[in-house]
């Protein structure tokens, strides 16, 4: 907790990163080498696409509390190519076939700086109607959330 700017923040180290990346079966942190889902090859391209965009939303809602969210870019990098090498598995292509195959189709999942956090730093309307910048008021997070986060937050730093 940045007790100046009365903020919490979460920190995720390598090792609950490896953690997390290795429950969403989407290879080994440790050996930098995502893989292809097998199990998921029996779904059509759209399903597969679909699944690793919500699991890529959920992660990202989960951890929007993250100080320095570089760390969920290795996140995106394993689970973008564990889609691509679970693609082209599917269809016994090279990853790049597969990735230009998803992209002729508009099937690519979003990238990380898509995803909103719900929870900004500022708060206004940023422009009035004759084009001047409002003034943006801070918005305090430790008292404006949910109970039920702390509680997550703190099960996850133990």
């Amino acid at each position: 907790m940045d007790k100046s700017n009365k903020r919490l923040y979460l920190a995720l180290t390598k090792d609950q990163l490896g953690h997390v990346i290795k429950n969403f079966d989407y290879g080994a942190y440790s050996d930098k080498c995502p893989k292809s889902r097998g199990y998921l090859v029996y779904h059509d391209e759209k399903t597969i696409c679909s699944i690793y965009q919500n699991e890529l939303a959920s992660i990202h809602q989960y951890y929007c509390l993250l100080r320095d969210k570089k760390v969920l870019r290795s996140l995106d990098y394993f689970a973008y190519e564990s889609l691509y090498r679970t693609i082209a598995h599917k269809y016994r292509l090279s990853k790049k076939q597969a990735y230009h195959r998803l992209k002729q189709k508009h099937y690519l999942p979003t990238a990380s700086k898509d995803f909103s956090s719900s929870f900004l730093s500022h708060t206004g309307e940023p422009y009035t109607l004759k084009g001047v910048r409002t003034v943006l008021r801070e918005v305090d997070l430790l008292l404006t959330t949910d109970p039920t986060i702390h509680h997550h937050l703190k099960k996850i730093l133990t």
